[in-house]
């Protein structure tokens, strides 16, 4: 599950978002330009970017060690249905403590550690990106 937040120093995504911004061009109630060309084009700008760049490296490693893999999947199925499920107070502070301390024992291997912080990043400036699409959206509604 992604989260999320950055943007990165990419000068496209920034101009992809005021270029579609500024093309609202409507011909009979549609769109004159084509929008699924248009996020074909920002999700080009979002692999161009360093933090997208890091985070398929980070993944790449995780994907080649069988044992590492098992484990992320493990933790975060078990974090799934920590938020899924209907536990009382108590017991939901149980499981979130062993998933706390299953998260700090899984962060200490450094391979894991490089992709929850490649993660972080690339859904850092997907939130930050996500920000700027709805500032642009709210203040055009004004």
């Amino acid at each position: 599950m992604l989260k999320i937040s950055y943007i990165a120093k990419n000068k496209y995504i920034p101009v992809i978002i005021q270029y579609t911004m500024q093309s609202k061009a409507v011909y009979k109630g549609v769109f004159a330009m084509n929008i699924g060309d248009k996020a074909k084009e920002f999700t080009n700008a979002v692999m161009g970017t360093k933090e997208y760049s890091e985070l398929k490296q980070a993944k790449t490693v995780i994907d080649k060690n069988k044992d590492l893999r098992s484990k992320i999947e493990d933790f975060k199925k078990k974090e799934d249905a920590l938020y899924k499920g209907k536990l009382s107070s108590g017991e939901a502070q149980k499981r979130a403590t062993e998933l706390n301390k299953s998260f700090e024992s899984l962060n200490s291997i450094p391979e894991v550690s490089r992709f929850v912080n490649a993660e972080k990043a690339f859904n850092d400036m997907l939130q930050k990106v996500y920000r700027q699409v709805n500032s642009a959206l709210e203040a055009s509604l004004k």
